[in-house]
């Protein structure tokens, strides 16, 4: 008789997924590349969710500055989202090669390279990702075009581009 439950009691039958899923990790613990990849790749899928939520939001903006301030800002807060989108695709790709990596080492047999279909899974995430930051990122741009068509940020994008090249003319310039 087992401590940890009382005699006669019958341990409820797992569900098919429940299974699937104990079996997946049982199989991972031999495979710690490919474990690895799959949890970068969970947070790229929540990098991916989380740009595709923000591209829906209204920017918020400082109330004690002038109107043409607050758009002004806005345009340097959609720069950043926008590097940051870019940011997210190059490690979703890193995840990608690195999956492939990890197949090709860690799922070899006599025969040839074995598969799984969490691949199959795991490409689909991999697709579905890409598609939202990429969703992501062209919804940003065009939010960066509709500002650049107000003749104020416009102006101060590019007298702040004249100075910064201003700048580095000089440091460029031997001094004589």
């Amino acid at each position: 008789m087992g401590l940890d439950k009382p005699s006669g009691q019958i341990e409820p039958p797992k569900s098919d997924i429940m299974k699937e899923r104990e079996e997946l990790r049982k199989l991972l613990e031999s495979k710690p590349l490919t474990s690895h990849v799959l949890g970068s790749l969970d947070e790229r899928r929540d990098d991916a969710r989380y740009w595709e939520n923000k591209v829906t939001e209204t920017p918020e903006t400082k109330n004690n500055i002038p109107l043409q301030e607050r758009f002004l800002e806005s345009h340097e807060g959609f720069v950043s989202d926008l590097n940051e989108i870019h940011y997210s695709l190059g490690r979703l790709a890193e995840v990608k090669e690195m999956l492939a990596a990890a197949k090709a080492v860690e799922w070899q047999t006599v025969n040839g390279q074995d598969t799984h279909k969490m691949f199959v899974e795991a490409a689909t995430i991999v697709e579905k990702s890409e598609t939202s930051l990429d969703s992501a990122k062209d919804a940003t741009v065009r939010k960066l075009e509709g500002l650049m068509k107000m003749g104020y940020v416009h102006d101060k994008i590019h007298e702040g581009a004249e100075k910064e090249n201003e700048s580095l003319d000089k440091d460029r310039t031997p001094a004589g």
